[in-house]
Formats: C-alpha cells, sequence, structure tokens
C-alpha cells in the first residue's frame, strides 16, 4: 500500500486569532500558507499602508498523512470538507499565489475601470455609497 501524495487543504480561522493558530500549528509540524497583501486604509484620520491577509480568516495547510490534530489546534474553527475528507488545493494554484509574491506580500494586478464596474464612494457627498461605471 502507497502513501499518498501530499495536498493543500484549507482551515477557517477564528476571528482576532490567527497569529495563535498559525503559531500553534507550525508547532505541531505543519506547513502553512497565509499570503497577506499591502492596502492602503484611513487608520485615525490618516492614510496608512497596511498588511491585510489575502483570504481573511483562512489559511492553507499542506497535508501529509495525518491532519485530525490540525482542526483541533487552537485558533481553528474547522476543516473545510469535500465530504469526509479535506477538500484538496492543487499545487499549481498555490503556485499561482507564490508567484505574485514581492518581497513576501502578494501583489495584485490593477485593471481600469470598464462600464458596469461596481465602485464605492470614497470621498464627498456620496461618501460610502455603491454605484456602477457607465462611461
Amino acid at each position: 500500500m502507497s502513501t499518498p501524495e501530499p495536498y493543500w487543504g484549507v482551515l477557517q480561522l477564528q476571528a482576532n486569532r490567527t497569529k495563535l493558530a498559525l503559531h500553534c500549528l507550525e508547532l505541531a509540524g505543519y506547513a502553512v500558507y497565509h499570503p497577506r497583501i499591502r492596502e492602503r486604509r484611513v487608520v485615525r484620520g490618516r492614510w496608512t499602508s497596511v498588511l491585510c491577509p489575502l483570504f481573511p480568516g483562512y489559511c492553507f495547510l499542506h497535508i501529509h498523512l495525518q491532519w485530525h490534530s490540525a482542526r483541533w489546534a487552537p485558533g481553528v474553527v474547522r476543516l473545510v470538507l469535500n465530504g469526509g475528507a479535506p477538500a484538496r488545493l492543487s499545487e499549481p494554484a498555490i503556485a499561482a499565489i507564490r508567484q505574485r509574491e514581492r518581497n513576501g506580500l502578494v501583489e495584485l494586478p490593477r485593471r481600469p475601470l470598464q462600464r458596469g464596474d461596481k465602485v464605492r464612494v470614497r470621498r464627498g457627498p456620496f461618501e460610502g455609497h455603491s454605484a456602477s461605471m457607465t462611461a
């Protein structure tokens, strides 16, 4: 009987306990991947750059043979399942995310706005409202 191929799974993490979950998983010997991006946000009335998870509330877990102890690690809500087994994420999917990394942060492509795109107004009298591009 041969051993199954390693694969990537997805863990849902508890809010505000991401660092704890990642630390405990690594202590348990799991390889985890938690990609981050840089966002510009207003903090205390000033624009600043903030490091945020690419997928808030989730991380990727490299599974070799056993995954049950990862499910019960502190800070973990659940392992995303497909039936009774972890949902499998392909290695090329993780590699595609890693290829976009520069200095430890994922860079997402920017594209110009097009007709029909949804936008959120950030300044002015309609601040906070959503709209569709028509011009």
